[in-house]
């Protein structure tokens, strides 16, 4: 693990995910991309999927959308890895401007990875094992 790559991992963690949720998705409908999409946001747990929407696949800051409150928006360019419960987590805080507060986005990479590798079958090593 290179520590400086940190946030960068929590951004294509997301991104990645979302991705290979939808192509499964596609492939398990036999092409139906609306079945895909659904099949995905199913599969990727809701604070990774709002994640990925608002900092991973482009910051909320710089592609707003009506329900954004500013404490979002402020949140959205913040890229903070938090260390919580001995787990290398993403967002561990909220962010508050004015009367508003950001959405929580706390997830943890490993957490969300080892539980999809049962899933999907991907080999993971033994918790606290250097990947």
């Amino acid at each position: 693990m290179v520590p400086e790559l940190l946030s960068s991992y929590f951004l294509w963690y997301p991104v990645s995910l979302y991705n290979y949720a939808r192509l499964c998705g596609w492939l398990a409908n036999n092409g139906d991309a609306k079945a895909a999409k659904a099949y995905a946001e199913e599969v990727v747990p809701p604070p990774v999927l709002r994640y990925r929407n608002k900092v991973a696949a482009h910051f909320a800051l710089a592609d707003s959308r009506p329900d954004d409150t500013p404490a979002d928006l402020a949140a959205s360019v913040l890229l903070p890895v938090s260390f919580i419960n001995g787990r290398l987590t993403a967002r561990g805080f909220r962010i508050i401007v004015g009367p508003s507060t950001s959405d929580d986005l706390m997830w943890s990479l490993t957490d969300v990875h080892e539980k999809l590798s049962e899933r999907y079958g991907w080999a993971t090593p033994p918790h606290g094992d250097k990947a």
